[in-house]
């Protein structure tokens, strides 16, 4: 039991950092180009092992939207759920990254 524990926290903390560092590069553009409408849309991926329903998939909604990002209008999200199943996780990291 203590292995899956450590297992399924060092996957938590890898899917974490990784959508940070989308997060950041997506975000990354300087604040004059985040002011003018280009009409590009950024994409962003988000992998979890949670689901769905998740307070923190809002939350990051919410924090993208103060900083003037709108999903359908600048950004287009691609979540990915595993619902717990964190063997899933490397499957929806390759559909992930092959839906461009």
């Amino acid at each position: 039991m203590v292995r899956t524990t450590t297992i399924t926290s060092a996957v938590a903390s890898a899917v974490t950092a990784i959508s940070l560092v989308v997060a950041l590069i997506v975000l990354g553009e300087p604040p004059t180009t985040l002011a003018q409408p280009t009409g590009k849309v950024y994409r962003i991926g988000v992998l979890s092992g949670g689901s769905a329903g998740a307070a923190p998939v809002e939350a990051f909604r919410q924090g993208l939207r103060e900083l003037g990002w709108v999903e359908g209008r600048n950004i287009a999200i691609d979540y990915q759920f595993a619902e717990g199943q964190d063997d899933l996780l490397p499957e929806l990291v390759t559909h992930s990254s092959g839906s461009r």
